[in-house]
Parts: C-alpha cells; sequence; structure tokens
C-alpha cells in the first residue's frame, strides 16, 4: 500500500472539521489533538476532544467515503504522518478480502461511538482518564516512542485499529420479537438463530410480539398501528431493523415483515412497508440465506459509510441466487412463493442500484414482470400493486435514460392507478413517494415535449409530496423535493420572463439548503448550488443587474469546489461552461432581448433547459 509522508510544526492545521476527506493518517512521531467547535455562551470554542501518539491513526473515515471532517486535528508539536490515500487502501483490501468483515465491524463501532459522544467541555484530568480506541487495544495507553512501534508495517497499523474491543459494536443491529402464535417460541428461536449467521451484524430478541390494533373486527394486525408500534421499539433501542411477524393460522407458514426507523428511501430494489417474506416453518439454510440477505437489504442506512459497507453484504445472496436459481417451495400457496421472488428481486435491484449495474436491474425487472404475470389486479389487489410500484420504479430509471415519451407516460399512468392502493391515510410514505415521482416524470416529460403545462402539473405534484415530507419529519427528503421545485420553478420564471417565478426558484433552494449541507451532503449541496447559480443568473439577466451575476458566480464556484475535490470530471466541464457562459454575460452586458444563452444539460439535481416559447396565461404563475 503506497504512501507519503508529511512533517507538521507545533500549531499547524492537519485537517479542518467540515472540510471533505478522501484520506486518513497514521501518526509516525508526535502527537495531535483532535478539537471540535462548539458554542459556549454566545462564542464558539475549541473543546479538546482526545490526544493520539505514534501508531494511531486519524481521519480514518476518509479513507471509506468522502465525508466531511467531524474534528479539526492540530499537531501538538512536531509531527510525522504518513497519508493513507482512499484507493490505494481500497485496493489493498481486495488483496487481503479476509480482512474486510473486520474492517466493517469495528469502522461500525468507531462510527456509533462517534454518533454517541456528546462534545462538552473537559479538564485535563477527564481526558487522561477518556477511553479510546486504539491500536492493539481497546483503550489508550501512555507508552514511549521505540523503534518496534515506528517500523511496525503500515498494514499491521491498519489492522490493529480494526482489532475486536471488549465491548464490541456491530455495523447492523437487528431486533426481533416473538412472533404471534409462537406459543413455545420455538419458532421465533430458530429466526433468530439463522439471523445471527449474518456477518456484521448483532440480533438482539424482544419477548413480546408487535401490538396493532384489529381491523374490521378479525384478527389481522393493522399494518398502520403495527409499524408505530414497530419503530418505537427501533427508537427505543437505537436499531437498524425490526424483524416482526406471525405464524399462520395453520402452523405452517411463518409471515415476515421488515421495519426500519424512516421509509424514505425511494429507489429500484428499497423494500416498502407492506412488502412481507413468507416462509415454511422449520426453512432449511437456502432460504435462511435468503432471510438473511433480505433483513440486510432492509435497512435504510442512517449514514453514506453504513451505506458503502453494507453492499459487500448483499453480494453473497446475489451469487447464490445466479448459481442455484432457486425456486421456492412448491408446498407454499402462490401468494407466499410470490412474496419469496419478489424478496429476491428487490435484494438483485439494490445491487444493481448501488452498483450502477444496468444489467442487474433489467433481470430484476423481468423477475418482478414474471411475478406480475402469475396474478390480475382482481383477485389480489395487494401484491399486484407492491409489485407494479416496484416495477415502476424501474421502468422509470429506464424511461428518463432512454428519453423514452411512451415509457414515462405509462409510468405516471401506473402511478396514479397505485395511489388508489397507497393511499395518504394509509401508507402516507409510498403516497408521497408516488407523488415525487409524478412531479419528476412531468418535469422530464415537459423536456421531452416542450408542453409548459407539465411544469405546472410537476409543481402541484411536488407540492402534495411536501404534505407527507416535512421538514421535521423527513428533512432529507424535503430538501430534495425543495430543491427540485426550485428547478421546475427556474425553467419556468425563464420561460415566461417573469421574475417572480424565478425569485420563488430561489426561495426554494434556499430552503433546500437549509437541510443540505456541505459537510453532510456535499455532492446535493452542490447539485443545489448549481441550481440556485442558475435563477441567480436568470435574475441578473432579466433585470440586467450586476449584483445577482455576482451572486451567481459565487453560487457556481461553491458548487465547483465539491465538484474537484470529489474529481467528478463531468460535472466539473458542465460547471466551468456555465460559468464561462455568466462571465461572458457580466462582461458584454447583453440586453434584455438579446440572443439567449443555452445552458448545459444534465446537471445534477438542477440546470436550466433551453428557452422556447411560452403562452401568455400561464406566464403570471407562482407556486405558493
Amino acid at each position: 500500500m503506497q504512501t507519503t509522508e508529511r512533517n507538521y510544526s507545533k500549531g499547524d492545521i492537519i485537517f479542518r472539521e467540515g472540510e471533505p476527506s478522501s484520506s486518513a493518517f497514521m501518526i509516525v512521531k508526535g502527537q495531535v489533538g483532535l478539537f471540535k467547535k462548539k458554542l459556549v455562551g454566545s462564542k464558539f470554542k475549541m473543546i479538546p476532544l482526545e490526544t493520539l501518539s505514534s501508531g494511531d491513526i486519524i481521519g480514518e473515515m476518509g479513507i471509506f467515503d468522502h465525508s466531511a471532517r467531524s474534528s479539526t486535528a492540530r499537531a501538538l508539536g512536531p509531527v510525522i504522518l504518513n497519508v493513507i490515500k482512499q484507493d490505494s487502501f481500497r485496493e489493498a483490501l481486495k488483496d487481503k478480502p479476509e480482512v474486510a468483515l473486520d474492517v466493517i465491524n469495528n469502522l461500525a463501532e468507531r462510527l456509533r461511538n462517534s454518533s454517541e459522544m456528546a462534545v462538552s467541555p473537559m479538564s485535563g484530568d477527564q481526558l487522561k482518564a477518556r477511553k479510546k480506541i486504539s491500536i492493539g487495544s481497546g483503550s489508550i495507553k501512555e507508552r514511549p516512542l521505540n523503534s518496534t512501534s515506528i517500523q511496525k508495517s503500515l498494514w499491521e497499523s491498519i489492522l490493529g485499529l480494526f482489532k475486536k474491543s471488549t465491548h464490541k459494536r456491530y455495523l447492523l443491529e437487528f431486533r426481533v420479537t416473538r412472533l404471534k402464535g409462537d406459543k413455545e417460541g420455538i419458532q421465533t428461536a430458530n429466526l433468530v438463530r439463522a439471523l445471527s449467521k449474518q456477518r456484521g451484524a448483532n440480533v438482539e430478541v424482544y419477548h413480546e410480539h408487535v401490538v396493532g390494533e384489529s381491523k374490521e373486527n378479525n384478527e389481522d394486525i393493522s399494518l398502520k398501528s403495527a409499524l408505530l408500534s414497530a419503530r418505537e421499539l427501533l427508537e427505543k433501542d437505537n436499531a437498524d431493523l425490526l424483524i416482526w411477524g406471525e405464524i399462520s393460522e395453520v402452523g405452517s407458514v411463518i409471515n415476515l415483515r421488515f421495519t426500519t426507523r424512516n421509509s424514505y428511501e425511494d429507489h429500484p430494489g428499497s423494500f416498502l412497508t407492506s412488502d412481507r417474506l413468507a416462509l415454511p416453518i422449520n426453512f432449511g439454510p437456502e432460504l435462511a440465506r435468503l432471510l438473511c440477505a433480505t433483513a440486510v437489504a432492509s435497512v435504510v442506512p442512517s449514514h453514506e459509510t453504513q451505506r458503502l459497507l453494507i453492499k459487500p453484504l448483499l453480494l453473497p445472496a446475489l451469487d447464490f441466487e445466479q448459481k442455484n436459481q432457486q425456486e421456492p417451495p412448491k408446498d407454499l400457496t402462490l401468494k407466499d412463493q410470490i412474496s419469496i421472488q419478489i424478496c429476491y428481486a428487490n435484494i438483485i435491484a439494490l445491487i444493481g442500484h448501488y452498483m450502477h449495474d444496468l444489467n442487474l436491474t433489467t433481470k430484476a425487472a423481468n423477475l418482478y414482470q414474471e411475478n406480475l404475470d402469475m396474478i390480475s389486479k382482481e383477485t389480489d389487489r395487494n401484491t399486484w400493486a407492491n409489485i407494479l410500484l416496484h416495477l415502476c420504479r424501474i421502468r422509470q430509471l429506464f424511461g428518463d435514460k432512454s428519453r423514452d415519451i411512451k415509457i414515462l407516460t405509462e409510468c405516471i399512468d401506473n402511478y396514479q392507478d397505485l395511489l388508489e392502493d397507497f393511499n395518504k391515510d394509509d401508507c402516507p410514505q409510498e403516497w408521497a413517494a408516488i407523488q415525487y415521482r409524478i412531479g419528476n416524470t412531468l418535469y422530464n416529460l415537459d423536456d421531452l415535449r416542450g408542453e409548459t403545462v407539465e411544469l405546472k402539473n410537476s409543481i402541484q405534484y411536488y407540492q402534495r409530496a411536501l404534505e407527507v415530507y416535512t421538514k421535521f419529519d423527513a428533512p432529507q427528503k424535503w430538501s430534495d423535493i425543495k430543491n427540485s421545485l426550485g428547478r421546475v420553478l427556474q425553467v419556468w420564471g425563464d420561460l415566461a420572463r417573469n421574475s417572480k417565478i424565478i425569485d420563488k426558484a430561489i426561495s426554494e433552494c434556499q430552503q433546500s439548503l437549509q437541510v443540505r449541507s456541505m459537510a453532510k451532503n456535499p455532492i446535493l449541496w452542490a447539485a443545489t448550488k448549481n441550481n440556485m447559480g442558475s435563477a441567480l443568473f436568470l435574475r441578473g439577466r432579466l433585470k440586467n443587474d450586476e449584483n445577482n451575476l455576482n451572486t451567481a458566480i459565487d453560487a457556481f464556484n461553491d458548487a465547483l469546489k465539491v465538484y474537484r475535490s470529489y474529481d467528478a470530471q463531468r460535472l466539473i466541464r458542465i460547471t466551468e461552461r456555465n460559468l464561462l457562459k455568466v462571465n461572458n454575460l457580466k462582461k458584454i452586458r447583453l440586453a434584455k432581448g438579446s440572443t439567449p444563452i443555452f445552458w448545459e444539460q444534465k446537471i445534477v439535481g438542477g440546470g436550466n433547459k433551453p428557452s422556447r416559447k411560452i403562452s401568455r396565461e400561464t406566464s403570471n404563475y407562482v407556486s405558493n
């Protein structure tokens, strides 16, 4: 593994809190202090977190993703560091795959510990007493600098960093409730035994079952009420997934549900709250593998690093499915067999989504379609609706990529039909996700057809989605929709030459940036900055206002900094060309009626479309 050596003097800043990261550092000689900014009274102060010495590694998150630095590192004296680049570390992992699991498990431990750590002023004695993760032990110890520790290979140091500690934490925390109808607890125990074989997961049992209100005086659990009960248990235990369900009346089938703390994920392969998995009692090892993969795939990652580390846990399920072409047990009902096939399809689609593999995505779509063809809307409407929604997610993806008007139009028709099944009262998350998808599809159809009425309709669907996705309950989804509204409104404002609509576009982008930040969501933050830069340019051109143009330049430069830090060459080129056009406009101060500027297309999360004529009756529209 290639490294480079750097030297620092006392007081030098190694990295600052909030900066993008792409590398870690091993301390060869000297001491480094970690500090975090905290508001104390009316002023911000740098609060000391810990002091690290030779052999320790700092900034380890940088070798897994480009997440922002969570603290500031400062040299407390002369310091020599070895720099570990992300690509070099990943190549080393490929050569030593047996290390990957320890890396996953113990990085998760560090993540959970750091997320639970409250920053507060500490005395020197408190800092000395504080326990920390260190190479080779669960707590840091004062140790003399000797030739043995200096000469230790970098790879051995990384292995030591991730050595198991006495207080083990896991990448995934699963909870299982006692199955309803399992009086002796035998099937619940079998379930836990199977899940406990999942690498990187810790499984614990609740002895009570999930409680929900009965529906229409029968024994069925109200799904909505049960979900609320399940999420309360998850919040209480800070766990990732709750697996619950019941044994059928005849005692031959286990019906399982998988509940996460939030269900705001909406992409190919993401599980619906109404998805289930039916397994025969005393199921064998093949279905146990499916159970574990389904549990992993059901988890909604709480941060990007967890998302990154979940991916390799799903690949064995894909390999097993491809090699064995496992058929569901024939003694199950058709509905239960389909539940198994849909879980397989979800896993395949999710891996395809993570790996940007359209072949896997296509395979999942074919599997959805095969199972959809086995049932009808009239005979089993709930199962039919579930499968169709999964399938439409992929169809919309293909329609967007191929710019196929027919596919996108069919998606809208299907989504409209699905709103009857996923209504706002019983399925608010799915209802809002469908509204958002219709809005995005209408926006893309406007680009293809040039019919401005679709822009107006897309805004209405976005606003409906915001009835569920609030800033408080779903801040990330709320900010996504606010960014989409800003994108649509800037296009409309440009077409209508309406400054009020453009002002509203800028406002929507500003609201999105209340949640999107460079520290937590750098690429999304840059996309909104790009979006806002486009709207500011339009206002500056419309009003001949140089201040707006200057602010637009600042917004584009902000986006460029992020894209360059991620080496996102395509986005860099697009943004640089758009920035050049703003600078050119600023120099020559084009008159209002001069030749319009045509923007580069497909800026992620933002960008403008070429100008076109707009009917006068829509030119005064402003979103509420």
